[in-house]
């Protein structure tokens, strides 16, 4: 078995890759005008600190200097009840690969704000809360220089995934919500 199944498998990730992992946390305004959280991860050569948040154990550089080059862009949506550090595994590991990552804390749809849960609130605001994300990543003073915004993806999981295809062009019947 290969290195790369064996951390398949056990769900770690090899640690053999070109960088470290920095991270910033700010908060941008919503397209209703509400506060929006956004964790951004980025690459970097600065050391990396092992810091708990809440039932999560990450590890990154807080607000560390971003490493030269020009890097693509992943943004990821988390699942009803999430938050924008849920899924900080992917992140990390993508950072440390040489990807710029954004997650957005959805309103009305996370861990502390679960009032939106079923409703056309959460079909309607979760992309645009992601793509309010992305513009600012884009535009973030400190990585705009070392982003390549031809390069932009996305992940999602549950909601999630919902909120990335509807970015991308699907088209919901939501008559068949109920």
């Amino acid at each position: 078995m290969t290195q790369q199944q064996s951390a398949r498998i056990s769900g770690r990730f090899p640690q053999n890759t070109p960088f470290t992992a920095a991270m910033t946390r700010l908060t941008c305004e919503s397209a209703s005008g509400k506060r929006l959280p956004l964790s951004i991860w980025y690459p970097s050569h600065d050391q990396e600190k092992k810091r708990r948040d809440g039932i999560y154990d990450l590890s990154f550089a807080r607000d560390g200097k971003p490493a030269r080059g020009r890097f693509g862009v992943v943004m990821i949506s988390h699942g009803s009840g999430g938050s924008d550090i849920n899924h900080h595994d992917w992140a990390e590991h993508l950072a440390r690969s040489g990807y710029v990552v954004g997650a957005v804390r959805h309103l009305g749809d996370s861990h502390d704000q679960p009032r939106g849960l079923a409703s056309r609130e959460q079909l309607l605001d979760r992309p645009r809360q992601l793509r309010k994300g992305l513009d600012v990543v884009l535009s973030h003073p400190a990585l705009k220089e070392c982003i390549d915004p031809g390069k932009v993806g996305a992940l999602g999981f549950s909601a999630g995934g919902y909120t990335v295809l509807t970015l991308l062009g699907a088209v919901p019947d939501y008559s068949r919500w109920k």
